[in-house]
């Protein structure tokens, strides 16, 4: 006998939990979402001084046309590069004072 209530009872307790996660699932789900959304909007907000930035020196970059990449400093232009020396080249450098 405790066999056969035991195979009444297991369907039976299997489909109460599966309801009951279904219900928290269906009342979880709009908590989640809110709160990616609201993480999402806050992180949008605090980035846009950073995005603005961004667009300006992108801007910039397409204004000033192809091998203006660097900054203009007081003492000259700076650009991204490599510079390889080879013994003896410093003959041809002028001095700085």
């Amino acid at each position: 006998m405790p066999q056969a209530l035991t195979k009444l009872i297991a369907p039976l307790l299997s489909l109460i939990i599966l309801l009951a996660l279904l219900t928290v699932s269906v009342v979880a789900l709009p908590f989640v979402l809110l709160f990616a959304v609201a993480a999402g909007g806050w992180f949008w907000w605090k980035t846009r001084q950073m995005r603005r930035q961004l667009q300006d020196a992108l801007a910039a970059a397409q204004t000033a046309g192809p091998g203006h990449s660097g900054e203009t400093t007081a003492a000259g232009q700076i650009i991204d590069g490599e510079c390889i020396r080879e013994p003896g080249a410093q003959e041809y450098l002028p001095r700085q004072p």
